[in-house]
This record gives structure tokens, sequence and C-alpha cells, in this order.
């Protein structure tokens, strides 16, 4: 039996598809960003020590319950690598070939760490497990990187006046603040615009000067292509851990003086959120120096930073979501010193007006740009001057332009200029 094909079966079907579709292309976009993980590595020896080939190993995440299987090889050794920064279980199965059960516990990973295991399988049964906690991080030994990082925990307990994630670099060893970093009281400090990002990224590696590090963000450069600064502000609340590497990186680092390192948080089979509100306000600031020497009042300074992270999981044990977002609200007052035109002027008045001239300041001249006379043969053509007069000083000055050359549209847009509140200089 053969079924009409409906506009409504048809809509319904091609809903399905582009919807499996979009699901698709955000479940894949998520591996890309795996390029900020790291490895577990170790051998699997018996009682004796020698190497114990062809065991199955699993790397679980605690957090997520993702598992990654693995053999070992002929050599007993095995190799887990492309692992989200996290906390991991090891299990090593046995069975079959006379070993316990083996699982090793809260085994920490951070961003771009290679963790070495040396793992003895005991003689017993196989419903019997060998079980191991990890309490103490393990040390780096595959490579001679010089390398600091700031945790989670140390990234919600310590205090951030604004919110910049380069403050956490700024604490670990070798790393120096540059220029104004620790202003905090101009626009820049909020990072918004190339000279805020400029500002907040401003620190030095080893001695080294500002914008000379490379910025990287779960695995990817975030550098501006203008002055080498980040070019994205990581949201504090969603920081997982910032590194710092400071000498003898690895090639993968090799184009800067140091590196800067964020990982983002992840999602997991358990919900997981935070929201902030911070303010900051006038109540306690100082007056400016120049604010005092003109004798003008302190001027309002009013800054609402709000936000907040969510992330779980979207099917238990095989996909999670994260999300951040972090919102500024900023109202400040600002004195600026600008041109705007006069009474007289905007009336067509242009006796009091000057230009520099040879250093001096004289009256402007003013031309009619429909009142032209061509010179010779040539295609230049001269424009008439308008009427001028000699003031009592003799000083030749323009006379007021006639009212019916003032142009109504112009003189409606002179009324969005406020008029001058002070006398010219």
């Amino acid at each position: 039996m053969r079924l009409a094909a409906t506009p409504a079966v048809v809509f319904r079907f091609a809903f399905r598809i582009s919807a499996f579709f979009t699901l698709l292309a955000f479940l894949t976009s998520a591996p890309s960003a795996q390029i900020k993980s790291a490895v577990i590595t170790g051998g699997v020896v018996d009682p004796s020590g020698a190497a114990v080939p062809g065991v199955s190993v699993s790397v679980v995440n605690q957090e997520t319950n993702v598992t990654t299987p693995t053999i070992t090889d002929d050599t007993g050794s095995f190799t887990v690598p492309y692992l989200a920064p996290g906390v991991y279980t090891v299990n090593v199965e046995g069975a079959g070939i006379g070993f316990a059960k083996y699982s090793q516990t809260n085994i920490t990973l951070a961003t771009a760490q290679t963790v070495q295991l040396k793992i003895p399988l005991k003689i017993g049964e196989t419903s019997e497990t060998v079980s191991v906690v990890s309490d103490v991080a393990a040390l780096q030994t595959s490579n001679a990187t010089v390398q600091s990082a700031i945790n989670e925990r140390a990234v919600e307990a310590l205090p951030n006046i604004t919110h910049n994630a380069f403050s956490y670099a700024a604490l670990q060893a070798g790393v120096v603040p540059r220029g104004l970093f620790g202003n905090t009281m101009n626009t820049t400090s909020f990072g918004i615009g190339i000279d805020g990002r400029r500002q907040a990224s401003a620190v030095g590696i080893n001695g080294g000067a500002a914008f000379s590090n490379d910025v990287i963000l779960d695995g990817v450069s975030i550098q501006g292509s203008a002055w080498n600064e980040t070019a994205v502000m990581p949201n504090q609340d969603a920081l997982q851990e910032v590194r710092t590497v400071t000498n003898n990186y690895s090639a993968e680092y090799g184009r800067a003086m140091g590196v800067v390192i964020f990982t983002t948080k992840g999602g997991s089979n358990d919900f997981h959120g935070s929201s902030f509100y911070r303010v900051r306000n006038e109540a306690l600031n100082a007056n400016s120096f120049f604010n005092n020497a003109n004798k003008l009042e302190r001027g309002p300074f009013k800054s609402h930073t709000f936000g907040g992270t969510l992330g779980g999981p979207i099917i238990r044990d095989r996909a999670f979501f994260f999300v951040s977002y972090e919102g500024l609200r900023f109202h400040r007052g600002y004195d600026y010193l600008l041109t705007v035109p006069t009474g007289d002027e905007r009336n067509g008045d242009f006796s009091n007006t000057y230009v520099a001239a040879g250093g001096k300041a004289v009256p402007i001249k003013i031309f009619d740009p429909f009142d032209v006379t061509r010179i010779g043969t040539t295609s230049t053509y001269q424009r008439a001057q308008f009427p001028t007069f000699a003031d009592s000083q003799g000083v030749v000055r323009t006379s007021p332009l006639p009212a019916t050359r003032l142009n109504a549209f112009g003189r409606a847009l002179l009324n969005a200029f406020p008029m001058p509140n002070r006398t010219p200089d």
C-alpha cells in the first residue's frame, strides 16, 4: 500500500531532517575544542615486574562517565590521548590471565598534562579488585616545561575587581603586569575594545615585554592581529584552569616569549550553574587631580557586571553542554573641550571667527561656491570672496552673510550642537 505525500507529511519529514542535522552540527562541533586535551600513559606489570601485554585498560571521566578503552601493547604499555581536563579513574581488567582487577581513582588531569602510571597487577580471582586512590598530583616527568596553574577553586575564591582572567596569570611565578594592567578606574579596565583588551592582557613573562606572549583559549590561539593582544576576554566564572608556561615550552608553543592557556569548564552528568552580579560605584572613590585643580566635582562611576554559567547532560554518559554569559553596563561622566558654532556663526556672522596662519590667528576668509570665474583658458576656476569690511583697527573681516544664503536644513542641523559655555582661548 502506498501513502499519498500530503503537504503536512512532507513538512513534518522536512522538519525532522533539518532538526537532525542541526543537532548533529552541535554535537560534532564539540570535539574541535579537545585540542586542550591531556594524556594518560603507563605500563602494566605482573608481581615479578614483567610487562603484561594484551590487557584491557579503560579510562573513565568521573564527572561524565565517558569511557575511553585501550589495550596494552607487546611491552605492556598504553597511551590514552585527547582527554579533557578533569578527574579520571583507570581500570585494568586481568580476567582470563589470573590477575585481579585494578582500579585507580581520583587521577587529576590538567591542560596539556601527561600523567604516567605504573600499574602492578596482583594474582587473584577475577571478582577481586585492587583499588588505589590518587591523593597527590602526579609529577610531570615527560618534559621539562616550566609551568604553573591556577585551578577552578582558586578562581572562585580569589577576589578580582575587574573580572580580568589575566589577573590569575599575573599571580604565577615569572609573570609581571605591564603598563596600565592594574588600573581599575578607566574604561579600558573592562577589556572592551582594542585598547581595553591590550590593557587587560599586558603581562610580561620571564622579563619579556607585553604582547610578546601567545594566548590560548581551549586549544585555539586568540591573539589579535594588531598588537598581539587577546582578542577574547574569557568569562571568569567559566574558567576551569589558567595555566602559564614560562620556560622550556614544547614546539607547539614556539612563537612566543611565554604562553597563557585558558581552559573553560564542560558539562557533566549533573546540572551545575552559577550566577553573579557585581556593582562598582564612586561612593569611595577619590576625585582626580585635574578635577580638584579646576574645582570640578567627582564624576559618576557606575559599573554593573552580571551573568552566569550552566552545564549539564544532553544525553547521559554521551553528550553534554556548557554555556556562559557575561554582561556589562557602565556609566561615567566625561569632560571634553570641543569647538562648537557660536551664536553669531549660526546666523551667518563670521566676522569674529579666526584661523591659524603663519603661527598667528587671522580673521577667516569665506568664498562663494556659486560665484566662480574661469582663469583664462585653463580648467581652473576662482571663487569670489564674500564682501569684507575693515574694523576700527584696520583689520579686514568677512561681512555677515545674507540671510537668503543660509540653508534652512543646515541651520536646523546646527541646532543639534550645544551652545558654547566658556570663553575661547
